[in-house]
């Protein structure tokens, strides 16, 4: 497994020259000339066409809204707030043009944008981002009661607005009441532990407290976490109706880059793409732009693709250290490990400080078996970027596959520390509490990611054999059918379902039968060629009482591990001991069986 790049580059700059103009004389007076013959087509014939709908139709709300949209999502914001304030004055009903001109506003008038979005909650009173944008001003302006107020608004509208417990942190901030400001974080932090704002919210309210230590390390997660604050110091906030009326009207490789950026973000990968390689075909000699479609094909799985578009991002700058890092990065999800190591290496060659790359370089190093090299670049790695989990958990990953278990716990719990909702990371734990002989705590662990996330199939497996461990077979034996249900097709969970069904202890809890079904399935699919299948299979017989069957089909596993025993190298020590030791539980269970005993 690989971390994740998450250095974020500067935006995309629309090149415009005087030219060709269009003018919008009378969006409220004057929007301003519009350069165009500079622009990308696709936005110059954008603007063309919403202002031919402004002429056609002059007294439309919804064209002049229009209009300002497309002006919006492609750069010219200050020309679209003249547009929107028309439209709300043609349409004084429709609560969305004061609102889109307010946000538009606050980069540079501040009591107009107030004016506007006051105007807007006033029309629509159940819109959060209103009341957030509201208390954001009143905090500017020292009106701690006015700002306290809608930001309470905006989270009882919205249960799960980080940005409105922000706010609420500001003012109690504000007020000296580190206390009261640290439960909002908390409560932040539980919703979004990955937002570079809210740890950096963290910082401030330990620095109020005089804890200067937990600040440091605070700020230090927050830089380093992979999702970055905005501006105005808040996370990515949910505005969920002018997004989208952007998005639509967006075609420049900005707006386009940024809807890309957004829903990969949300997990979109397939959509992000999309978006990504239509921002590219816009303006396709834009390094970053290519870097970030690069990730979202790696995050997509099309393995070939990403290597092929890395490749193009390099040969745009071929001393870009964040270009051989992502080549490296594709190379080595596409096999090709060497190449992919030569890349990572040069990155870090032109770039010391790109820790991300390091990680990288650690995670492959150990799947090269170069484990220790690994295990030291992943350590450097964590440390210096304490708010990316994927780091943490890649080294505790790394610390198992060494042996050195206990090292491979306190990453884990390193991760989830910073991360408490993280639901692989608790996976990663519950499993090596279970590799440590802690079933107990493995449990624990496993319940936390199921609590989060309760169709992950990964985690339930992990659940079910650390409750067997634990003698608790009935609810095992429930965690693997949950598990297989979502995973009809996965082999190894089959047949660990169908082993536990015939080997369970305890009568009331066996299902000879059942197990029959899944473990003769599992032989059907490997043609009675896997002498895995062929034991399951054995042991459900034994289930139903069919003992003389069950000692022939073990009979035929240990004939095949006995074969491929003769056929390995000399060197080959280590299958070797493994199959010699299959080999004398076989001939042990078909002595059983023989027996007329399970």
């Amino acid at each position: 497994m690989f971390g994740r790049f998450t250095m974020r580059s500067s935006g995309v700059l629309l090149a415009l020259a005087c030219g060709a103009l269009v003018l919008c004389a009378g969006c409220g007076g004057d929007a301003g000339d519009v350069p165009l013959e500079g622009a990308e087509p696709r936005v110059a014939a954008r603007i063309r066409e919403a202002r031919a709908g402004i002429e056609r139709e002059p007294e439309s709300a919804a064209a002049w809204g229009r209009l300002g949209l497309v002006y919006d999502a492609n750069g010219f914001t200050p020309e679209a707030v003249p547009c929107y304030e028309r439209a709300g004055e043609l349409d004084p009903s429709e609560w969305r043009w004061p609102y889109f001109a307010g946000v538009a506003l606050l980069r540079n008038d501040r009591g107009t944008a107030r004016r506007q979005l006051e105007l807007a909650a006033t029309r629509k009173p159940d819109y959060p981002p209103a009341h957030f944008y509201l208390g954001l001003l009143a905090l500017e302006a020292g009106d701690l009661d006015g700002a306290r107020e809608r930001f309470r608004r905006a989270l009882e509208l919205d249960p799960g607005f980080v940005d409105a417990l922000l706010g609420l942190a500001r003012v109690a901030h504000a007020r000296g009441a580190g206390r009261e400001a640290l439960g909002f974080v908390d409560e932040a932090l539980r919703l979004a532990p990955g937002e570079s704002a809210v740890h950096l919210h963290l910082a401030e309210i330990y620095r109020l407290l005089e804890q200067p230590e937990r600040a440091a390390h605070a700020a230090l997660v927050g830089r380093s976490s992979p999702i970055p604050a905005r501006n105005d110091g808040f996370g990515t906030l949910s505005d969920p109706v002018r997004d989208e009326a952007l998005q639509q009207a967006g075609v420049s490789s900005a707006r386009l880059r940024e809807n890309g950026l957004r829903l990969l973000a949300a997990g979109r990968v397939a959509q992000a793409v999309a978006e990504l390689q239509q921002a590219v075909q816009a303006n396709p000699d834009f390094i970053d732009l290519r870097l970030d479609l690069v990730r979202a094909l790696a995050a997509s799985g099309a393995v070939e693709e990403t290597v092929a578009e890395a490749e193009r991002a390099r040969s745009l700058d071929p001393n870009s250290a964040i270009a051989h890092a992502r080549i490296g990065e594709a190379l080595a999800l596409a096999g090709r490990r060497d190449e992919g190591l030569a890349a990572l290496e040069r990155a870090l060659e032109l770039d010391p400080n790109l820790n991300e790359a390091r990680a990288n370089l650690g995670a492959l190093l150990g799947e090269m078996g170069r484990v220790e090299e690994g295990i030291e670049l992943l350590r450097a790695a964590s440390a210096a970027l304490p708010g990316n989990p994927d780091v943490f958990y890649d080294l505790a990953a790394l610390l198992a596959r060494a042996g050195r278990m206990e090292e491979a716990v306190a990453a884990a719990q390193a991760l989830l520390e910073t991360h408490p909702r993280h639901a692989p990371g608790h996976v990663l734990l519950g499993t090596l509490h279970a590799m440590s002989g802690r079933p107990e705590e493995s449990v624990e662990a496993l319940r936390h990611a199921l609590e989060l996330h309760p169709d992950d199939p990964d985690a339930r497996i992990e659940l079910g054999r650390s409750l067997w461990d634990l003698g608790r077979h009935a609810e095992a034996i429930a965690a693997f059918g949950a598990a297989a249900e979502r995973r009809p097709d996965d082999v190894e969970l089959t047949r660990e379902l169908a082993w536990a069904l015939a080997t369970a202890p305890d009568a009331r809890v066996r299902d000879g039968q059942r197990a029959l079904v899944l473990a003769q399935r599992l032989c059907e699919r490997s043609r009675f060629s896997d002498p895995t299948h062929l034991e399951t299979l054995a042991a459900a017989q034994a289930a139903t009482g069919a003992f003389a069957s069950a000692a022939d089909t073990a009979g035929r596993a240990l004939a095949i591990v006995e074969r491929t025993l003769a056929g390995l190298a000399p060197a080959d020590t280590a299958r070797r001991k493994v199959l010699v030791e299959f080999g004398s539980q076989l001939r042990a269970r078909q002595a059983r069986y023989r027996g007329g005993a399970s």
